[in-house]
């Protein structure tokens, strides 16, 4: 007589269970630790990127603004913005105290610097096409009025500008520090904002962990053969 299976139910009850166990145990370390089913392309938003890096980056660097959990647009590291008359000036007041996680303060200098960077052909940008003559609207100035102030002009008005800033696939139009890049323009590691409140205002702390070693093979394009089972960690704290 062969051995009876498990019902359907006991196996959910049992699966229930232990999800419940390792959320108990997740919130009391305030760590979660998730695998993918391949290492992520680099840390360098919006360029060199696949759907993995995209997944794993959102949760690192952060732009103006930001989809709310029903898809509205909210603001991030803007504080509040408003839109002239004629709908081509974008003005964003920034949020004060926001910290780049080398200590530096993030300024209205440091998000002109970011946005002409991706708006830098060399850069190869994702999204560079959507800003261009052929796209929705071409940015033809990008100012800081003052140090909390960044003013964005479009050549034409559109309701799609926003949305795009904030797609993953345009690595959120992020906000970088300077030093992120070498003096030739190269990428050389990620310095983003420390994390700042959500769209929704939930302000979540969070710690990424896992980011393999294979990822430096990645940047230099080297066989993927395998690697110590060793692993970097970015840590981003609410303000």
């Amino acid at each position: 007589m062969g051995r009876r299976r498990p019902s359907p139910a006991w196996a959910v009850g049992l699966a229930a269970l232990a999800l419940w166990a390792m959320l108990g145990k997740a919130g009391a370390e305030t760590l979660l630790r998730t695998r993918l089913n391949a290492d992520i392309r680099s840390t360098d938003p919006g360029t060199n990127r696949d759907a993995n890096t995209d997944g794993v980056i959102a949760h690192v660097v952060e732009g103006l603004v930001a989809f709310r959990d029903d898809t509205s647009i909210g603001p991030m590291l803007a504080d509040s913005w408003t839109i002239s008359n004629e709908g081509k000036t974008y003005t964003f007041r920034l949020r004060q105290g926001v910290k780049f996680h080398n200590g530096a303060t993030m300024t209205a200098d440091d998000v002109v610097w970011s946005l002409k960077r991706w708006l830098d052909p060399a850069t190869q940008w994702r999204c560079l096409s959507e800003f261009s003559a052929t796209g929705i609207a071409r940015i033809e100035k990008v100012e800081a009025p003052d140090p909390q102030t960044v003013a964005i002009t479009l050549d034409q008005p559109t309701a799609l500008f926003l949305p795009t800033l904030a797609r993953p696939d345009c690595g959120q139009t992020a906000i970088i520090h300077r030093d992120s890049v070498g003096a030739d323009g190269k990428w050389i590691a990620l310095l983003a904002p420390a994390r700042s409140s959500s769209p929704s205002g939930s302000g979540d702390n969070i710690s990424i962990s896992s980011v393999s070693t294979a990822m430096s093979r990645a940047a230099s394009r080297a066989p993927a053969t395998p690697a110590p089972r060793t692993s970097r960690s970015i840590a981003c704290a609410s303000t």
